[in-house]
């Protein structure tokens, strides 16, 4: 290789590549600095660079924000319903409180009331000697026609001692313990009173029915055909029982028709005690002999 071969051959593999880099380097810095300038003299009547990315970026960014927009619409929405579900269940807690307020308020009143009128009892039945008890027992159905009292045998009280309350006469004592007792009421299946109308005096017979029990109706029967239970529909235990003392309210006549051979009547009575609740009773201590003699 001569000499002109030798600077040919680093010509082209050092100085033109390097010079080739470099050229292009500067065309392209070159081209740039051309085109703000031109971009920077026109920029009112043509499309910039900012522009075009403008046209590029806006939209995305359009696209973001209502993204992130529904996102948090979204999560706000979330957080509204579940504070809304938080709310309801402390409503729903508070209004189940108010109602067993309410429930035990309403009971409180029943039980007023119902002090009060055994208060108002014992007061017109004053020559008897009478004792308050609280029922401590009764049985499943609805109806009581058995129940058990927190009172016996150590506070005077024995078999077949009336049984009332403020609105009437409910039933009798049909067994005794040292410290309770058994109430059979007047509405039991079989159990016969004897009655009388609270004005005219006319004597007939009230029976417990099975089938009238749950509408707290007894059975009227043997009423003569002259007595007036439409006019005195009023019914009391008579003189002649033999176990339940006189004058006592046993309720009121709802029906009564005539007989075939028209000389008796019978008919249906409502008792003026509601036998669905009795929480509170007084047992009448003076026995029917003891207060005839």
């Amino acid at each position: 290789m001569n000499f002109f071969d030798s600077i040919k051959f680093f010509w082209n593999n050092h100085i033109r590549r390097k010079l080739t880099s470099t050229l292009m380097l500067f065309v392209v810095v070159g081209l740039c600095l051309i085109s703000l300038v031109y971009q920077y003299f026109s920029r009112s009547d043509s499309v910039s660079l900012a522009a075009i990315a403008g046209a590029v970026v806006v939209p995305f960014q359009k696209g973001v924000n209502a993204a992130g927009g529904f996102l948090f619409r979204a999560e706000e929405k979330h957080n509204d319903l579940e504070s809304a579900r938080k709310q309801i269940e402390e409503l729903e807690k508070e209004n189940e409180k108010l109602k067993m307020e309410a429930d035990l308020n309403r009971g409180l009143v029943r039980e007023n009331e119902e002090l009060r009128s055994l208060v108002r009892a014992k007061e017109r039945l004053s020559e008897y000697d009478m004792i308050t008890c609280s029922v401590i027992g009764a049985e499943a159905s609805g109806v009581f026609r058995r129940f058990t009292i927190d009172r016996g045998s150590i506070d005077g009280l024995k078999v077949n001692m009336n049984v009332i309350n403020g609105d009437g006469l409910i039933g009798y004592i049909s067994q005794v313990g040292l410290n309770f007792s058994v109430v059979t009421c007047i509405l039991e299946d079989g159990i016969n009173v004897s009655a009388m109308t609270k004005n005219g005096h006319d004597n007939c017979i009230v029976t417990g029915s099975m089938e009238l029990a749950a509408s707290g109706e007894m059975v009227i029967e043997n009423a003569l055909s002259s007595v007036d239970l439409e006019g005195d529909s009023t019914l009391v235990t008579s003189f002649i029982s033999d176990k339940y003392l006189p004058g006592l309210l046993i309720g009121y006549v709802t029906e009564n028709t005539l007989n075939p051979g028209k000389l008796t009547r019978s008919g249906k009575v409502r008792c003026s005690v509601d036998f669905s609740h009795i929480h509170e009773v007084m047992v009448i201590r003076t026995m029917k002999e003891k207060a005839e003699e």
